[in-house]
């Protein structure tokens, strides 16, 4: 999922620059690629904020990135929690729980 919060970056249907908001849900297979590399490549492209969903630990990575280093943070969340989007100062929160409720019934069938 991305958010884009600057509409000239998106033309014919190309994205061309970093995205404001990265979120992915991590793998096992590319957990080393996602927490370390793709965190350092959003970083320095520009993505203001990356978070990693981690399904099997139920918990929210997420990071934040401004201009400045004071700016930069990281915080860890429970997936039932509401997590805030600091790109929208924290007014719009993000809360996992009924997709996780909907994934553990369905593992249980």
């Amino acid at each position: 999922m991305i958010i884009l919060c600057t509409p000239e970056k998106d033309i014919k249907k190309r994205l061309f620059g970093a995205p404001d908001f990265v979120a992915e849900v991590l793998s096992p297979s590319t957990k080393n690629k996602d927490m370390v590399l793709k965190l350092s490549k959003y970083m320095n492209a520009g993505v203001r904020e990356y978070w990693i969903l981690d399904p099997q630990s139920r918990r929210v990575l997420t990071y934040w990135f401004g201009p400045a280093e004071s700016e930069i943070g990281f915080a860890t969340y429970t997936m039932f929690e509401d997590i805030p989007v600091r790109l929208y100062s924290g007014d719009c929160t993000i809360n996992f729980s009924r997709l996780m409720e909907q994934l553990d019934a369905y593992n249980r069938e």
